[in-house]
């Protein structure tokens, strides 16, 4: 396939492909929000409050930004405040958005261990103080990307040393630790919920509705946290690939000719791509695999068009 092929591609995705993220994702998003705040004593259901809430402000910031630059030219070349802000905060409020699912993958599996102390471990409190830890954490340990970020020969970016220790860093931070622990967490939550199903059915005369509809939230929440790692683990295979051919590449300073590098330049922009992908998916990954969710958006949409005069 010839780069100019490449080319005329990624315009395409830039052009109309981001802007579909951009609407549907903020929809999906703001429902997901709505859906999830008046469950929030639902400690799970504040965990996927608040990615959804991050992912609203990734998509709202990111996008514009990326199809003005491609449009009319990249404005953080020209602005040193404008470059280490846009590549910082691409990353923070990406990152927070990827360890609230994680934390609720955790959440999953301590409510669904055999061991009541382990069950009663994260309460509506200590999820809120995670949270804020959460929140703080991201904007202090990436400062690097802050510092470093920088404009050499009119491009907005990484170079030199920095650039392989940041590949490093995120292949570590983003490519592995969120993969990884949501898969062993998400998978012990499972089998314990599989092994626990009993707790989702009346299994006794003296088990009461309202117990029977807690413990069907608490699955229902699970296949809907399943689901999103699923998702994430889809469109998160190429990243970790390119970047570490990338880190590589560079590191034993290898001579590219043009069309590889614009190939590679392809690569990186399909797997970034599929991260704004994963960030707007949530609304629909819901939908795919929640009944309750599905009903709740239905009710919604009627009281909707019975207000509509």
């Amino acid at each position: 396939m010839s780069t100019s092929v490449l080319s005329f591609i990624q315009a395409q995705f830039v052009r109309y492909g981001m802007a579909i993220i951009l609407v549907f994702g903020c929809f999906g998003n703001v429902y997901a929000v709505f859906f999830f705040i008046r469950q929030r004593k639902n400690v799970c259901a504040l965990f996927l409050l608040s990615a959804a809430f991050m992912n609203i402000l990734y998509l709202i910031f990111n996008i514009p930004i990326n199809v003005y630059s491609y449009e009319f030219g990249d404005p953080s070349r020209y602005s040193m405040t404008l470059c280490k802000l846009r590549y910082y905060i691409f990353h923070v409020w990406g990152q927070m958005s990827r360890y609230f699912i994680l934390l609720a993958c955790i959440d999953r599996y301590a409510l669904t261990h055999m061991s009541a102390n382990i069950r009663l471990l994260i309460g509506p409190r200590l999820a809120r103080r995670l949270i804020v830890i959460v929140t703080l954490f991201w904007h202090v340990f990436p400062l690097h990307i802050l510092i470093m970020t920088t404009i050499k020969n009119g491009q907005c970016g990484y170079f030199d040393l920095y650039y392989i220790l940041n590949s490093i860093y995120m292949l570590i931070f983003v490519c592995l630790v969120p993969p990884i622990s949501m898969s062993v967490f998400g998978y012990l939550a499972f089998r314990n919920m599989h092994r626990l199903h009993t707790r989702v059915q009346p299994s006794s005369p003296g088990m009461t509705n309202d117990a029977i509809a807690i413990h069907r939230q608490d699955q229902n929440l699970l296949r809907m946290v399943l689901a999103e790692v699923i998702m994430y683990l889809m469109t998160m295979s190429i990243y970790p690939v390119i970047i570490c051919e990338l880190a590589v590449t560079n590191a034993i300073g290898m001579n590219k000719s043009l069309q590889q590098t614009q190939i590679e330049s392809f690569i990186l922009f399909m797997a970034q791509f599929l991260i704004y992908i994963n960030t707007s998916a949530p609304f629909y990954t819901y939908m795919t695999v929640s009944k309750t969710f599905r009903h709740d958006f239905k009710e919604t949409l009627r009281l909707c068009i019975r207000r509509t005069p």
